[in-house]
């Protein structure tokens, strides 16, 4: 999966996942040694990351100290994260600390990239033959669907099935009948605005009716063009993001946009989570080295972004952790520098 963005502008040009120009006497990161190191934050990663946001129930990121035990669970409802052990009961996070890769974007010539992980578990579901009509109900009105494909979403292990209602608004199932997404789309409505509590009232209520929201993070955001509010919320274990969210969008009206999912309800942590960051990025700083050695000397200099983390749970039932990076490769041309860009994102096992 390759993704090239090209801006060409007369003094500057920035590029992402291609090559760009820069002026040397304004880097955007400082220089890598040889023996290289890496980091990252690719845009799928932080959707929170916003100027006007709301935060509810937001801690501060402690120390990650103890061993934990991860399981999907599909018929559990999250449990809230317990607290912190004494240091003195201090183990590691159990991983061998092999990265495989699982995405990347990159216009890099000379390097061949190839995905060596897949999070879906297609032997076991291929398996499974989806109802063709189901009902289901949504806002306390049952709803009846037309099975029209199945579909696997970024890190599910899982498919979801995809339905269609009478009006032909999409709704998606995972295999044990759960609503994990749905778009209704924007609503032509003479109604007034509500204000912005207003609204979220009105998708926390939404969101009740399929989990227990006092286990996650909400943040809420404000899209002016798509006049609907964004409310995110996710599940950290001791501050550090998992793979486990859901994201509800509100018209200003108050009419319900969409619904959407990633593992929700699979994740249970069973006592507190800790990733040891040295020995992760040393693993992805590894294979980053060895899948570019070959091409690195054909630039002045390689330059790395910080590598983010995310806690997930993979097909086997064990934690994973998913390391997403960012790379640079540089020359210079006298006054400027001519950017080659790269994203790579690799699951920690």
């Amino acid at each position: 999966m390759k993704n090239i963005f090209c801006l060409l502008i007369t003094m500057c040009v920035f590029f992402t996942g291609c090559t760009a120009i820069q002026q040397t006497s304004t880097p955007s990161m400082s220089s890598i040694p040889s023996n290289s190191s890496i980091d990252d934050d690719p845009s799928s990663s932080s959707p929170l990351a916003d100027s006007d946001v709301m935060s509810e129930n937001v801690s501060s990121k402690p120390i990650l100290t103890e061993d934990a035990s991860c399981t999907p669970s599909s018929d559990e409802s999250p449990t809230p994260e317990p607290s912190e052990k004494p240091d003195d009961e201090e183990e590691p996070f159990d991983l061998d600390y092999t990265a495989l890769l699982v995405d990347y974007s990159d216009s890099v010539d000379g390097v061949s990239c190839t995905v060596e992980y897949e999070f879906a578990e297609r032997d076991r579901y291929e398996q499974i033959t989806p109802s063709e009509k189901i009902q289901i109900t949504i806002q306390q009105n049952k709803i009846e669907g037309t099975y029209r494909r199945s579909r696997y979403s970024a890190y599910n292990y899982y498919p979801e099935y995809v339905y269609t209602d009478k009006h032909n608004n999409l709704f998606y199932v995972d295999p044990d009948g759960n609503l994990v997404s749905c778009f209704w789309g924007q609503t032509v409505s003479d109604k007034d605005p509500l204000t912005r509590e207003q609204c979220v009232d009105i998708g926390k209520a939404f969101a009740a009716e399929i989990f227990d929201i006092s286990s996650y993070q909400l943040r809420v955001t404000d899209d002016p063009q798509g006049k609907f509010y964004r409310m995110k919320f996710t599940k950290p274990i001791n501050g550090y993001k998992t793979s486990e969210f859901a994201e509800i969008c509100v018209q200003y009206t108050g009419e319900l946009y969409s619904f959407s999912s990633s593992m929700l309800g699979k994740i249970n942590i069973d006592s507190n989570a800790s990733i040891d960051e040295e020995k992760l990025k040393s693993a992805v700083y590894e294979r980053v080295d060895a899948l570019y050695a070959p091409i690195k000397d054909n630039y002045d200099r390689v330059e790395y972004g910080e590598v983010t983390y995310m806690i997930t749970v993979l097909k086997d039932g064990s934690c994973g952790v998913i390391c997403e990076i960012n790379v640079d490769f540089i020359n210079i041309r006298g006054e400027y520098s001519l950017v080659t860009g790269a994203y790579l994102s690799f699951v920690v096992t």
